[in-house]
């Protein structure tokens, strides 16, 4: 049939052609649009020290765009701390608690890269600290980012009285 009609082997090889083409578009198209989407994940401790408590929480930035970290919720017996990264603000739950955050290995704006592990450090003082872990309980913690949120849960890993 391509010997008479040379027309429709050429029509045949374009559309072949074509739709080889634009599956393999649609297929680098996908992988990349997954690949920007932000995957992250962690994981958090407390620990109490006399009047001290501290909460670590581990994030774990493995592959994506950027993200900004926005807010923290700490979930205690008391109720929940809220932090805001920019301006670092945190809001207690009880009197007589004072939270300071640590940020490492993240901006001063919350901005945590692909590829990254970082660390958020609530340090609690005050005197309603022991009342604020229970032993063998787990507690949730939440951090807000600009592109989704992670929910982690800890427990408190040692006390020292």
């Amino acid at each position: 049939m391509a010997v008479e009609y040379p027309i429709l082997a050429f029509i045949a090889s374009l559309m072949f052609t074509v739709v080889i083409l634009s599956t393999l578009f649609v297929y680098v198209y996908i992988v990349s649009e997954i690949n920007r989407v932000p995957v992250l994940s962690g994981n958090a401790d407390a620990r109490v020290i006399f009047e001290n408590a501290v909460v670590e929480v581990k994030i774990m930035h493995e592959r994506g765009e950027p993200v900004v970290l926005q807010r923290i919720v700490l979930y205690t017996e008391l109720g929940a701390i809220i932090c805001t990264v920019s301006p670092r603000n945190c809001t207690t739950p009880a009197e007589g608690l004072m939270v300071t955050l640590k940020l490492v290995n993240i901006g001063e704006d919350g901005l945590v890269y692909p590829g990254s592990t970082s660390y958020v450090i609530a340090e609690i003082t005050g005197e309603n600290v022991p009342r604020l872990f229970s032993e063998g309980k787990s507690y949730d913690a939440v951090l807000f980012f600009d592109k989704g949120l992670i929910v982690l849960k800890y427990a408190l890993a040692y006390i020292v009285r």
